[in-house]
């Protein structure tokens, strides 16, 4: 079992996990309709910093995805004793287009440049890891197939720290592959309700620092179980009974049964066959009581960052004793039986808060499901995740 040290959002919300926090918990939504963003036609509603914004975390000579990594971890790792430079110590990057925005700027630099692999390298070195960094381009299940991943190297000694970070900015490449499937909405979205249009794109950058759970008896929270399934049903849909995330959830909440689970911190992306397949797949697995968060009407779908923001939120707010509300729903519009809500709840905290994502995997013939379960350190008293 591993633990969690640290953590950091960096987002149009704050640029730490208590401001982002906050901002939800207050309501505030870091979307916004734009009219000719970039050039792009029509109206797009996206969460995006500002200038003002990247100004203040923007890094001279590094990129705005690599900026956005940079100042994550170097914000989480402020928060925790971490050798960065011994050689079992790993990071770990979680996106999904990492520098394409890049492409076509400057051709000199096309190429290896715009590798994620490249940009992970670039940002190791200046942060002082001594071992090669590893990248997890999973489409938008990266944040978490990144976790699983540092899970199962802590766990066979492979390293001692893992600091895993997901990112992904706004980019007119984006924007455009999901035009193409016309998943898009021009206003915010609403995650599982009856009125729902589709998604909204985002940035930003979260990060977690993860240990083997002895060798960090302080601290609060620990990644109890976690699974990826391949549903094998389509390149870019999900099997619509939900049965690749059903067997995820299954295997990962092993132990475990709807009396033990404090949150659901959903997918949710707003589209229809997302929304009705998870639904589904919720229901399935007896888990239809528990208390469902939804956060891509406050951030957009931060593609490689979004299982670690959402994550993240949902822990920091069970140590509130809150399930954060889903922003923008009003009405049930999908098959399956899930307990969402667009006010506040307590968080009827046992043993475990989870989160489950979907996708399709990045240029395969299948869709990949993960959910991992999260458990607090019962022994150790509430305090707040930084």
């Amino acid at each position: 079992m591993t633990s969690i040290v640290a953590t950091n959002i960096t987002s149009p919300l704050g640029f730490t996990t208590e401001q982002n926090y906050q901002a939800v918990k207050s309501g505030r939504s870091a979307l916004r309709t734009m009219t000719g963003w970039r050039s792009v036609p029509g109206r797009l509603t996206a969460a995006a910093l500002d200038d003002g914004q990247f100004d203040v975390i923007g890094k001279e000579g590094f990129t705005r995805f690599q900026s956005l990594v940079l100042h994550s971890v170097e914000e989480a790792l402020s928060h925790a004793d971490v050798d960065v430079a011994s050689p079992r110590t790993v990071l770990i990057v979680s996106t999904t287009k990492g520098d394409i925005e890049e492409l076509s700027a400057d051709e000199a630099s096309d190429g290896a440049y715009l590798a994620p692999g490249e940009s992970a390298r670039r940002i190791a070195a200046s942060l002082g890891f001594t071992t090669d960094p590893v990248v997890v381009c999973n489409a938008c299940i990266s944040g978490l197939a990144a976790q699983v991943l540092a899970d199962r190297m802590l766990e066979s000694g492979m390293c001692d720290t893992a600091v895993v970070c997901g990112a992904d900015t706004l980019s007119v490449f984006t924007v455009a592959g999901f035009t193409s499937f016309k998943a898009l909405s021009p206003d915010p979205c609403k995650p599982f309700d009856i009125d729902r249009t589709g998604l909204n794109l985002g940035e930003g950058a979260a990060t977690v620092i993860l240990r083997r759970s002895e060798d960090a008896p302080q601290a609060q929270w620990t990644l109890s179980r976690g699974c990826l399934d391949n549903d094998a049903y389509h390149v870019s849909a999900p099997a619509p009974d939900g049965e690749g995330l059903f067997r995820a959830m299954m295997k990962a909440m092993e132990g475990l049964d709807a009396s033990d689970m404090g949150v659901v911190a959903a997918h949710g992306t707003a589209t229809m066959f997302n929304d009705q397949m998870e639904s589904k797949a919720i229901e399935k697995a007896g888990l239809s009581e528990v208390p469902v968060a939804a956060f891509k009407s406050y951030y957009g779908h931060t593609l490689g960052a979004a299982g670690l923001i959402e994550s993240i939120l949902a822990m920091r707010a069970a140590d509130d004793g809150i399930v954060l509300p889903v922003k923008g729903f009003e009405m049930r519009g999908v098959t399956g039986k899930v307990n969402v809500s667009d006010r506040m709840r307590t968080c009827v905290f046992a043993r475990s808060a989870s989160r489950n994502s979907f996708a399709p995997s990045s240029g395969s013939i299948f869709a990949i499901t993960s959910w991992i379960s999260f458990s607090p350190r019962p022994c150790l008293s509430r305090r707040s995740m930084r």
